[in-house]
């Protein structure tokens, strides 16, 4: 986790200067960059585990069937489904 200087640091410099290429930005910034976007992508992996539910906890919660679940989903009244497997 990038501490608060770090994150001012990065921030004042980024608003300063302008970037046409990686090479350009100096190593603290660029190393803080990369820590900052690591942090989000734990943080959205974790969001992932604790916010989706799998159909069938749908179905217990709802009390709708799969039958009926899946035509909702398919006439836009119940969220499409979101594989997970591919955001690991």
């Amino acid at each position: 986790m990038l501490n608060r200087n770090e994150l001012i640091n990065a921030n004042e410099w980024l608003a300063k200067n302008t970037v046409t290429d990686y090479k350009d930005i100096p190593r603290n910034i660029r190393h803080a960059a990369e820590r900052l976007i690591e942090d989000a992508h734990r943080t959205q992996q974790r969001l992932h585990r604790e916010l989706y539910i799998n159909s069938e906890k749908i179905r217990k919660i709802t009390t709708i069937g799969r039958t009926k679940l899946y035509e909702m989903i398919k006439n836009e009244e119940f969220p499409k489904p979101i594989n997970m497997e591919n955001d690991k």
